[in-house]
């Protein structure tokens, strides 16, 4: 008896996401996501572990406006290019794999940048929304909270969305935040330096010692 067998379809190979435009080294942090709507938290913890690995999270104003920017423009992706139900099918997902979404942060002298990178070359469109309407107020909120906002098409295709939210702690200095480096705890009581001899006679006094030492331990076994 031979088993049957179950085909399934072939499943689509997503392309490979592109890299974000080319930047000069520095306090950057980039992010691959599949384009589901669980992206949108991974994101945001994402934006928050940048802002504290840069000394930045003890600025709650920022934080809170990185966590929307971050939230809209990712929201914006998934919906553009990927699977946008709260709980998708297996079946859905195996199927069509869904695409990419790359988040990167950018920190350069008193500017944040949040840049999304979705496939769907589409540029995006800014409308302020009506008092009836549920959605379409991502991008109003992101241009509210941001210092400017645009977009450019990526090389590879699709297009990156970004926003530049200004960090008023360094607006004054333009300087970036010193590494954090570790203290050194004083010690707790001074501690003489071993002094080393070189007297010859001293040696031998000390050696006759041990030598006496050893005889008396073995004399008492």
């Amino acid at each position: 008896m031979t088993a049957a067998t179950v085909e399934r379809p072939a499943r689509s190979t997503p392309r490979p996401a592109p890299s974000l435009r080319p930047h000069p080294p520095g306090q950057v942090s980039e992010l691959r996501l599949a384009a589901l709507l669980t992206a949108v938290g991974c994101a945001r913890r994402f934006a928050r572990h940048a802002l504290w690995s840069w000394r930045l999270d003890g600025l709650g104003e920022l934080g809170d406006s990185v966590d929307l920017v971050t939230s809209e423009l990712v929201t914006n992706a998934v919906r553009a290019t990927g699977i946008a139900e709260e709980h998708p099918r297996y079946v859905d997902l195996y199927d069509q794999p869904p695409s990419l979404v790359i988040v990167r942060l950018r920190l350069l002298a008193a500017s944040l940048f949040v840049e999304v990178w979705d496939a769907d070359p589409t540029p995006p469109v800014l409308r302020e929304p009506t008092l009836h309407e549920e959605g379409g107020r991502g991008l109003f909120l992101v241009a509210a909270v941001s210092k400017s906002w645009n977009f450019y098409p990526s090389r590879a295709g699709g297009k990156v969305v970004w926003a530049e939210l200004a960090i008023p702690a360094l607006e004054t200095t333009q300087e970036l935040p010193p590494p954090v480096l570790p203290r050194r705890s004083p010690a707790s009581r001074q501690v003489r330096p071993v002094e080393v001899t070189d007297d010859l006679s001293t040696l031998q006094r000390v050696l006759h010692g041990l030598r006496r030492l050893d005889d008396g331990r073995a004399r008492s076994r």
